[in-house]
């Protein structure tokens, strides 16, 4: 059995080592709660009158996107958080990447559109969620959820009867008493807030290594089959947004459709996500696939129909970030975020109260100690590639002239495939190449492309950058200036090739 005064040491030594740390991420969590109000106060596109009389228009939204950024595909409609919230519309630009527009949902008016990285709900929740590292950041964040919950319950063992100390905060005994009782005081208040983020982070710790160990516990992705296409060619959908919608609503009772996310290649569907009676679900736990060119239904999702696993997979994120019942609720998992930084706060203020007359130095190094170099290249590292990257998205193309510009659109037969657009601009004495895939995840970025000329030459590269992530374009290609392309070739994977012609 572990004494008291080991849980103790033991409860310290961890909360001062990882305060740091600690800290950080709950900050940034407790932000992430409200991104999407943040981005409605500082975005001015977010903002639009309040029609609750009137119903999202979701055909309006798609026309009107179609006809602003024509050739650009469009992924999904989300149906706006509030009412004086605009729908936002994620786009695959094939020169500028992921892009978010800003539509107002009753009358279809696009009013800007952004990069995806552009906005607090995004960056904040990957700070949170893995501080921005390029890879393998859930593995530096999920750890502190488990010392976190580890240290939570540790502390009711060596706290003496701490169900009478919700009010006892000492107010006339001195600094270090006070800091020290509403330390104690924040987390007793905080205990089933404590509880619900650590196991909740440590589901998506766990989460996360069953994924990377190859095991599915999710459903199969619903695909169509080919052979159902006519001409060999990509279909053009026949679906609309809003049939869409009331197909889904007719297949699930009580459905309110939250989102729509359209196909792009040969084998995807039409999703449309949204919620139902279930309480403490994510939108997604209810869809419904469709067929993009028959309208047929291939799948219902509703969560009463899942297993537990699958259940607790849904509740997973509502619960994490308090998004399942409106502002309210969001106001107090905010307000308890804050009183959980309070305490990683007044936890260094005890310990610097304690060591003050004791020992000499920097009190930094006393609390870190050798934890400090760790604690910096953990921060670090992520944090600046993490930086670099959203300037990355946000800036690398914004330089470009365009002139003379053409698309090349792929024209193949060849199942899972994905659609591919290239646009080519001439600007000065470069030719400037972009290829955008509608699934990113789709083609490996280490591809080779050939560029065959109108005079039946292929084009050297001068220049070959492949990106490919997040978002970026799949390729940025810049060569001398060249004459008219009659197509181009990609090949990727060894034996597969993707064919690229002008438009019509």
């Amino acid at each position: 059995m572990i004494s008291k005064k080991t849980l103790l040491a033991l409860h310290s030594w961890v909360g001062l080592k990882l305060s740091l740390l600690m800290f950080i991420v709950c900050l940034t969590g407790t932000f992430a709660v409200i991104s999407h109000e943040l981005d409605w106060l500082f975005n001015e596109n977010l903002r639009v009158v309040s029609q609750p009389e009137n119903e999202i228009d979701w055909d309006a939204i798609h026309t009107s996107v179609q006809k602003e950024f024509p050739n650009r595909p469009q992924m999904s409609i989300n149906k706006p958080l509030y009412s004086n919230f605009s729908s936002i519309v994620s786009m695959n630009d094939p020169e500028l990447g992921a892009r978010r527009v800003f539509v107002n949902p009753y009358t279809g008016e696009v009013k800007g559109d952004l990069p995806f990285y552009a906005s607090f709900q995004r960056t904040l929740r990957d700070l949170h969620r893995y501080l921005l590292a390029p890879a393998g950041g859930l593995y530096i964040v999920g750890p502190l959820a488990v010392i976190l919950l580890i240290s939570t319950i540790s502390a009711l063992f060596f706290y003496k009867k701490w169900w009478q100390g919700f009010f006892k905060l000492r107010l006339n005994n001195g600094s270090r008493a006070f800091w020290g009782s509403l330390h104690k005081v924040a987390g007793l208040w905080s205990l089933w807030f404590l509880l619900l983020m650590g196991i909740t982070g440590t589901w998506y710790l766990a989460e996360r290594i069953i994924g990377d160990s190859g095991i599915k516990i999710q459903e199969k992705r619903v695909s169509i089959s080919t052979s159902t296409i006519k001409n060999n060619n990509f279909f053009e959908t026949q679906i609309s947004a809003s049939k869409a919608v009331e197909i889904a609503k007719n297949s699930i009772p009580n459905f309110n459709p939250t989102g729509v996310s359209f196909a792009s290649t040969q084998s995807n569907i039409i999703k449309v996500v949204g919620y139902t009676d279930a309480i403490l679900v994510r939108p997604r736990s209810n869809s419904v696939s469709i067929n993009p060119v028959t309208g047929e239904v291939l799948h219902i999702r509703e969560t009463k129909n899942h297993s537990v696993l699958s259940i607790w997979i849904d509740m997973a994120d509502p619960l994490h970030f308090g998004d399942f019942s409106g502002l309210f609720v969001k106001l107090i998992w905010f307000f308890f975020g804050l009183l959980t930084c309070a305490m990683s706060a007044t936890g260094i203020i005890i310990f610097v109260k304690r060591i003050k007359n004791k020992k000499q130095g920097s009190w930094i190094k006393n609390i870190l100690g050798g934890m400090k170099y760790v604690t910096c290249s953990v921060l670090i590292i992520p944090i600046f590639f993490g930086s670099l990257h959203i300037l990355y998205v946000l800036n690398e193309f914004a330089y470009v002239e365009h002139n003379d510009q053409i698309a090349l659109l792929t024209k193949t037969a060849v199942e899972n495939i994905p659609k591919a657009t290239m646009y080519v601009s001439t600007t000065g004495e470069k030719t400037i190449l972009r290829v955008g895939f509608d699934c990113q995840q789709c083609v490996p970025k280490e591809h080779k492309m050939e560029l065959i000329l109108n005079d039946g030459s292929i084009a050297k590269f001068k220049q070959s950058l492949i990106s490919g992530y997040r978002g970026a374009p799949s390729a940025f290609i810049a060569h001398e200036k060249l004459s008219l392309i009659k197509s181009v070739v990609l090949k990727y994977d060894e034996d597969k090739t993707i064919y690229l012609y002008p438009q019509n």
